[in-house]
């Protein structure tokens, strides 16, 4: 009995000894400081001081270009206390480099990267239309830690007085116009934001792609902002720029030239296509009712279908929302893995702004099996139910998906 007395108090004192040196290895990882050389301080927290309740705090925080270590419950940068466990005398051992691999080296406070937080923010304002709001930045530092705090003076806000279009053709200016009746998104008396005429750039884009402008994009959209006015008012200017072409005769040079409005030429199908392999044509090829279609040995798809489920035309006017449509379609029948729908300008054609349209198709597989287990429970009665799924995919070279 005395045996056994003294060895549980052995299991007790090891016990004790055992949480006391867990203890101690917590609190010396959990003083976040200790590697932090002098001069400098660890970064724990960045407070923003913000006067205008209409720009939400939590958008503006991921403006800031330095952010503290992350926090687990709220309050243990256990990440970090990793990293320091890490980087003890033997930090060249294998669990040193891996401890400080799965943990987070400490933020220390870069005055570099305030002042970017700080011009970030001040750009957002004005970006939100507060071109007279005021960013200032200071740091408060005790025992090796500091913080950061970011005072917003926004003031009072531009509001747009009006919004006009510039463009050499008139033609761009009438589609942007016709847009803007549809889905108008700059009005005059709307607050100014940067983000909305950036969604403006892109309604305007769609619509010129919508009217045959296979080749416009966004970067030729650009807008004037004239704040002379007064009055917290802007007049707002939508310009459309011309495109930069080679110079016919300086061939170095580029000049402004013009936007061209493209039509769909050949449509070539091509029904076996294999991603891994680069060439898209195939050995044999069928043209039906202007489409043409490329295959080895054996179309294994009947045209007709594939023709009902593409919006496609030879002779019509390229409409980016006709290409969304038959991928759509495609999609929809379940008999194709991938669908890639492109345009290549016809070379042969240089009088005609042609468009020639390549449809690469890659089946998938023809037959699927599939057997899901499920358990069951009926009147305390337990079970196990079966169920089997099998498709067989064109079956009838139409496309179709049986079960």
């Amino acid at each position: 009995m005395l045996t056994l007395y003294y060895i549980l108090q052995l299991n007790r004192l090891t016990t004790y000894g055992i949480c006391c040196l867990i203890a101690s290895l917590f609190l010396y990882g959990c003083n976040p400081t200790r590697k932090i050389q002098q001069n400098e301080y660890l970064l724990v927290k960045n407070t923003i001081v913000n006067d205008n309740k209409n720009v939400p705090t939590e958008e503006l925080e991921s403006y800031l270009k330095q952010k503290p270590n992350r926090k687990i419950f709220g309050f243990w940068r256990f990440h970090l206390m990793l990293y320091n466990w890490g980087s003890g005398k033997r930090d060249s051992s294998k669990f040193s480099r891996w401890l400080r691999k799965i943990g987070e080296a400490p933020v220390v406070l870069d005055s570099f990267q305030t002042q970017r937080s700080r011009g970030q923010l001040q750009l957002f304002l004005k970006n939100k239309g507060y071109f007279h709001g005021v960013v200032t930045d200071s740091v408060a530092v005790k025992k090796k830690k500091a913080i950061v705090y970011y005072k917003l003076t926004s003031g009072l806000s531009h509001t747009i007085r009006n919004y006009s279009y510039s463009a050499d053709d008139s033609i761009l200016i009438w589609i942007a116009q016709s847009a803007d009746r549809i889905n108008p998104l700059i009005t005059p008396g709307k607050q100014y934001d940067a983000d909305l005429l950036d969604a403006e750039r892109t309604k305007i884009t769609r619509e010129m792609k919508m009217n045959g402008y296979y080749f416009f994009e966004k970067d030729y959209i650009r807008f004037d902002v004239d704040t002379s006015i007064g009055n917290r008012q802007i007049d707002l200017k939508c310009i459309i720029n011309n495109p930069l072409v080679r110079d016919s005769i300086k061939k170095d040079s580029l000049v402004p030239g013009h936007h061209k409005i493209y039509r769909v030429g050949k449509i070539f199908i091509n029904t076996q296509f294999n991603p891994k392999s680069l060439d898209f044509g195939c050995t044999d090829t069928l043209t039906y009712n202007g489409y043409i279609f490329t295959y080895n040995k054996t179309l294994k798809f009947n045209p007709e279908t594939l023709m009902d489920n593409l919006f496609l035309h030879s002779g019509k006017g390229y409409q980016i929302n006709h290409v969304e449509q038959s991928y759509r379609r495609l999609g929809d029948l379940k008999t194709f893995r991938f669908t890639n729908i492109s345009f290549v300008p016809d070379p042969n054609n240089t009088k005609e702004n042609i468009l020639d349209a390549y449809l690469a198709l890659t089946p998938s597989s023809k037959r699927n099996i599939s057997l899901d287990f499920q358990g069951t429970n009926t009147a305390s009665n337990l079970g196990i139910s079966l169920n089997f799924s099998y498709q067989n995919k064109n079956t009838f070279r139409g496309a179709e998906c049986l079960r």
